[in-house]
């Protein structure tokens, strides 16, 4: 438990470290999940709670390889845009799930799309073990100082609202089959590791 005063509309970080004994790894041939709750109290009553689903694992990419909890893995990938006839990008969740359930029997262990993916998406790659690369939207441009401000906002954001998925193992910021600067391209980098520090975090791109 940690205990802060804070005014109104501040914000401040909290660190805490959390020891899980014997753990069940998260692999795609065993998704194993815990749910992490964090709760909120103010003079002794809880005032907020969240559930937090996450998987405890370590990735490693070596010169021969993609490696999952010590364990050399090859990943078969495939590209998923999150539309469908008749209703477009209005996916109920069900229909997230069976994408995802059809993909891991059709023996697929990864994907990438052009966007982050649905909600939905993410959970079902979670429970069934499908590793994602995260993309930041946009393709074929590269753009004004309000472009710019903007991609980085979404880079950062994408990483705050997926980084907790045990599926989620490369992310992609930059713009897809786009031309762009080095120091564009460090700058974007920089961000995802800002959002997510540590050595388990991984970019890439074109």
């Amino acid at each position: 438990v940690q205990e802060a005063t804070l005014a109104v509309g501040a914000v401040q970080a909290f660190t805490q470290a959390l020891a899980v004994e014997k753990p069940k790894l998260w692999h795609p041939n065993h998704p194993d999940l815990y749910t992490l709750r964090s709760t909120l109290l103010a003079g002794g009553a809880t005032i907020d709670q969240r559930s937090t689903r996450l998987g405890i694992r370590r990735l490693e990419f070596k010169p021969d390889g993609l490696f999952i909890n010590g364990e050399k893995f090859f990943a078969s990938g495939f590209n998923r845009h999150q539309d469908h006839p008749y209703v477009g990008y209005a996916l109920p969740n069900s229909q997230h799930y069976r994408d995802a359930r059809k993909l891991r029997e059709a023996g697929f262990t990864s994907f990438r799309s052009h966007y982050p993916q649905d909600p939905a998406f993410m959970d079902a790659c979670d429970e069934l073990g499908i590793l994602c690369i995260v993309s930041n939207p946009g393709w074929q441009f590269f753009g004004n100082p309000t472009w710019l401000a903007r991609i980085n906002q979404n880079a950062r954001e994408m990483v705050r609202r997926d980084r907790n998925h045990a599926s989620a193992a490369i992310w992609e910021p930059f713009p897809n089959e786009t031309q762009y600067p080095e120091p564009f391209a460090r700058k974007l980098h920089a961000i995802i590791h800002e959002e997510y520090p540590g050595d388990q975090c991984f970019t890439a791109g074109e």
